[in-house]
């Protein structure tokens, strides 16, 4: 079953928390995120410019009640008035989240914020705004905690100045309404959140499914493919073995014709081995590519040199470039004959090479230089394009080299 990771559900959170939720693409990551729910614009730009302006009609708003002057209480609202400003800018600023920077901001708003309130109705904002945002960013106990701090300050305040007490009252009722709020956006953004993880999830259950689909039905192909093929070419072996022995008992049959039904039979083993190493490379169990070119340079005399750890590669991706080592070390034995070959397997960062050069020859090309259509080179340069790789050769001052390149 499909799981969600860590980083996920961190994307998740964040998209809850800024009030919105996406669709999910199909590689798991969360995608563009839209605006959702009432409280979807309270982190948008348009309600950061809402509530600086909001911040200077809240100054404006304690100036009537408490001007500046010499007063004690007039020094005492706006000492922390100057100091609720920039808590009330730092909130702004900054988005919903549960770092000690913002816990303490909301105590600063909420305590200086009730003081202020208790000489100034006015401050009974910072209040209101501390309790909202204390709300939304941090659970239940810890958030309370810092509310209450409000209308704790204002009572203090009431009591020393000697003031009435309906505005501690007026405290918990804006501390109650600000709570309210920002409950209701933590909520909100918790079931945003969900709502993201559960689609995230559908969706990599879906990928998984179809990925295990694709491969049932590669397996089954392949198959299929290796029961026709094994099956045809195994009955044309066995014919040509057939043949081979009943020509050995005329001895009047020209050495030439015997010849060329060994050669029929040969090349129809070797097309047999082919397919069954093309189906092995479909099928999900395929070995791996430096296994297969140990093999291959076993049985041709070739050297293998691999550098670096080789990682996974597709099955199609395996396939080509053992087509091209195939090919480069046949071409070797036509144009070359007891030319020393080198297979190199070199793996990156970004993407897997192989080359394979051979030196001059020790023997006079034979008859199977002449072999062939010519089609070898461009069959794997087309077959290590589609995998998104490419593919040259050409002399070296010593031979021939050929170099396929995939990505990783």
């Amino acid at each position: 079953m499909a799981t969600v990771s860590r980083d996920d559900r961190q994307g998740a959170l964040r998209a809850g928390r800024s009030g919105q939720v996406g669709r999910v693409g199909r590689a798991g990551r969360v995608g563009r995120v839209g605006p959702v729910g009432p409280f979807s614009s309270f982190w948008g730009p348009g309600f950061t410019v809402a509530r600086v302006l909001g911040l200077g009609l809240v100054l404006w708003s304690v100036s009537t009640e408490v001007p500046p002057g010499t007063s004690e209480a007039q020094l005492a609202v706006w000492v922390l008035c100057a100091t609720l400003a920039p808590a009330w800018l730092l909130w702004t600023a900054t988005p919903p989240g549960t770092s000690r920077l913002q816990l303490a901001t909301f105590v600063w708003l909420s305590a200086a914020g009730g003081a202020v309130s208790g000489l100034a109705p006015m401050g009974l904002w910072f209040v209101g705004v501390a309790a909202m945002g204390v709300a939304t960013s941090f659970e239940v106990p810890a958030s309370l905690a810092v509310a209450a701090a409000g209308p704790a300050s204002a009572a203090i305040t009431v009591w020393v100045d000697g003031r009435s007490p309906t505005v501690v009252l007026g405290a918990a009722a804006a501390c109650l309404a600000g709570f309210l709020l920002g409950a209701g956006r933590r909520q909100h953004s918790e079931r945003a959140t969900q709502a993201v993880l559960l689609e995230l999830e559908h969706d990599r259950a879906e990928v998984e499914h179809d990925r295990a689909s694709l491969l049932s039905e590669r397996n089954r192909l392949a198959g299929e493919v290796h029961d026709v093929l094994a099956h045809t070419l195994g009955a044309l072996t066995v014919q040509l073995e057939a043949l081979d022995a009943q020509l050995d008992g005329h001895p009047t049959i020209p050495s030439s014709i015997r010849e060329s039904v060994r050669r029929t039979r040969s090349l129809a083993s070797e097309g047999l081995a082919e397919a069954r190493r093309a189906v092995l490379a479909l099928r999900e169990d395929a070995s791996p590519l430096a296994d297969q070119l140990e093999r291959l340079t076993a049985t041709s005399g070739a050297s293998l040199e691999v550098v670096g750890e080789p990682p996974p590669l597709a099955p199609e991706a395996t396939l080509a470039l053992y087509r091209v080592a195939q090919e480069a070390i046949t071409n070797a034995t036509k144009h070359a004959p007891g030319a020393r070959v080198t297979v190199r397997l070199q793996c990156s960062a970004q993407e897997i090479s192989l080359s394979v050069e051979n030196g001059p020859p020790s023997e006079p090309p034979g008859e199977l230089s002449a072999s062939g259509a010519g089609f070898g080179i461009d069959g794997i340069t087309e077959r290590v394009r589609l995998v998104g790789g490419e593919v040259s050769a050409g002399p070296t001052p010593s031979g021939w080299q050929v170099d396929a390149r995939v990505p990783r």
